[in-house]
């Protein structure tokens, strides 16, 4: 379109391409999230976030949330237990501190479409706005680089040898950011 990059994907959303840059410049901020159920009804529990510029490990970013209860299955997933948040701050001051964090870096998740689609949700609620952030998803990145017959988060750590908590929303953001920079070095 008028010499912009434009592509369309599988589900028929328009990417324009404003700039390049190259990758090593790029920062990526690999999210988790840890909740009491899925997006329309759920509540964030924890987030997670590791930023990487150039392979290496620039930040951190970690919180619990305070929320009303944790039902019994999320905290024989996770966990967490309700002791663990009853002194977390609010979801608005988790949310304020995560945007200072991530701020314009690329927004990447195992399975993006809900880890973003939750804190995006989130901080429109919260009177911040949607997220704007480019994203990736490192599943469909490791299914273009990784010979795996499932991409779940706990298969492909096991692929690269990554020894960590699952079901933490920081233990999580890191291995997914070990799968990111693996599948960053397959690029040509």
């Amino acid at each position: 379109l008028l010499g912009l990059g434009l592509t369309l994907n599988k589900d028929n959303i328009f990417t324009l391409k404003t700039r390049t840059t190259k990758i090593k410049d790029e920062i990526f901020c690999i999210v988790d999230i840890e909740s009491t159920g899925g997006v329309s009804k759920g509540e964030i529990l924890e987030i997670g976030a590791v930023k990487i510029q150039n392979y290496k490990e620039i930040g951190r970013f970690q919180s619990f949330v305070k929320v009303k209860e944790i039902p019994e299955n999320i905290t024989e997933l996770t966990g967490i237990t309700y002791e663990m948040v009853e002194n977390a701050p609010s979801l608005t001051k988790v949310l304020s501190d995560f945007r200072l964090f991530l701020k314009d870096s690329i927004f990447v998740a195992h399975n993006v479409r809900f880890d973003y689609s939750f804190i995006s949700k989130a901080l429109n609620e919260c009177g911040f706005g949607i997220l704007l952030n480019r994203r990736i998803c490192t599943i469909e990145f490791a299914q273009c680089c990784i010979e795996s017959p499932k991409y779940k988060l706990e298969v492909l750590k096991e692929f690269l040898g990554v020894e960590n908590t699952h079901h933490r929303a920081l233990d999580d953001a890191l291995a997914a950011a070990e799968i990111f920079k693996y599948c960053l070095g397959k690029l040509p």
